[in-house]
């Protein structure tokens, strides 16, 4: 018999004992083999149940039908049963904290697989995941690989890193990107489990195939569009803690999750198999955008006036030789050898937010002025306002030579409203 109760044979594990272990995690330590997991209280059961009841709303059928509900011994309130492979891999990933499940399968891997026997070898997705945690230790820098406290495979194909903190992340998600020739976009953030969650998926995870528009600069000169691409990384942190990166943690559920034991650390969970293209062919490391530590040497190079985009592309080639000579990068990426028309590009827009005044109403009182300079026939009417704490709000009007004629002609007659959308028709 297992360390792990709640283990009927014929029917499977229980998932409220299941959930309800998991809570139990991450231990300060892992328990050493042979000792016993701590046991489990009516109130832990029942927390259980509730959280399986909201994973399951989510559910399809067929996804629901992996979890049968059997009474035990035919007595009793009916429980629900993981009764395989594919249902124990599921509930692991509705868990939105993956520093638990992964401490859990550190200390029960091994029981569970002999419960629930994985697909066979040369089914496994993990080999998969386990070499990319090669590749990635092997390419990772010294600093980031200092940064880094566990990497591990798991058996559903994904990789569980964690990292010291959020600019550890920040690090490791350059050079993950730099490594797999792969851009992720940040999607949005939620409160889940009393952690905060952020989601990055692939530059190609929409639904329409990408195309290219013209051959033109490589930032931003393409339209692309997604080909349906599931890779993803998934981001866990405390929220207190995310709330002081401006993460952008949303308000705090109850003041238990504020009791949390605080705790810097950045749990993150990639799903790294691509659909529907190739991030390696040529053509799709050409999309990239430039990579964020080539964009801060562009715009350090645009303070300076008199330098020409050819002697920045010059220098921010030799910085970028250096940055990835650990990486297999070839030396046609954009991403990290920007061509000219790109940095010139870049340092236009960088000098144009150098020129534009931190204060809102001095920057839109220069904007107003060069365009009554360029059409002088458009009129403008400014109120600064006194701030956000004052009393006298701003207030902005313009108004063209077109606008001021149809306003003579139809502005007895007709009353035009453009804030109520679709609830009325003129």
């Amino acid at each position: 018999m297992g360390r792990l109760k709640g283990v009927v044979l014929s029917l499977g594990m229980q998932v409220s004992f299941l959930l309800s272990y998991l809570w139990q995690y991450p231990l300060t330590q892992p328990l050493p083999e042979g000792v016993p997991v701590a046991e489990l209280s009516q109130e832990d059961l029942k927390n259980g149940r509730h959280r399986f009841r909201r994973y399951r709303q989510d559910m399809t059928v067929e996804q629901q039908a992996l979890f049968p509900q059997v009474k035990v011994d035919g007595r009793g309130q009916a429980q629900f049963f993981v009764k395989c492979w594919e249902g124990l891999q599921l509930l692991f990933k509705k868990v939105t904290d993956r520093g638990r499940v992964l401490a859990f399968w550190n200390d029960h891997g091994s029981e569970l697989q002999e419960l629930f026997p994985p697909p066979s070898s040369s089914q496994l997705p993990s080999q998969k995941g386990e070499e990319l945690v090669h590749e990635l230790r092997s390419n990772f820098s010294p600093i980031l690989n200092e940064s880094v406290t566990s990497m591990e495979a798991m058996l559903d194909g994904t990789v569980h890193i964690t990292v010291l903190d959020w600019p550890s992340f920040l690090l490791f998600k350059s050079e993950y990107q730099a490594c797999t020739s792969t851009e992720y976009y940040s999607h949005n953030t939620m409160h889940r489990g009393g952690m905060t969650v952020k989601h990055f998926y692939c530059r190609r995870g929409g639904k329409t195939p990408w195309e290219i528009d013209g051959d033109v600069s490589s930032e931003c000169g393409r339209s692309i569009k997604g080909c349906g691409c599931t890779a993803n990384i998934k981001t866990v942190l405390h929220p207190l803690y995310a709330k002081e990166m401006n993460v952008g943690s949303p308000k705090l559920q109850n003041d238990k999750e504020a009791d949390k034991a605080y705790s810097t650390a950045v749990h993150i969970c990639i799903q790294a198999e691509h659909t529907g293209h190739n991030p390696d062919d040529d053509r799709d490391v050409n999309m990239l955008s430039t990579d964020d530590r080539v964009k801060n040497q562009i715009r350090e190079y645009a303070k300076s006036p008199n330098l020409t985009a050819q002697y920045v592309k010059t220098e921010v080639h030799k910085f970028s030789e250096k940055l990835v000579e650990n990486l297999q990068i070839p030396r046609n990426s954009t991403q990290f050898f920007p061509n000219e028309p790109t940095i010139k590009k870049l340092m236009k827009q960088f000098r144009e937010h150098l020129r534009r005044d931190p204060h809102d109403h001095i920057a839109v009182q220069k904007l107003i002025d060069q365009d009554v300079a360029a059409n002088p026939e458009h009129k403008w009417h400014f109120r600064a306002g006194d701030g956000p704490a004052g009393t006298v709000p701003m207030l902005l009007v313009h108004q063209t030579p077109f606008q001021r004629e149809m306003l003579a002609k139809y502005g007895g007659t007709i009353v035009g409203m453009d804030a109520t959308y679709r609830t009325n028709q003129w």
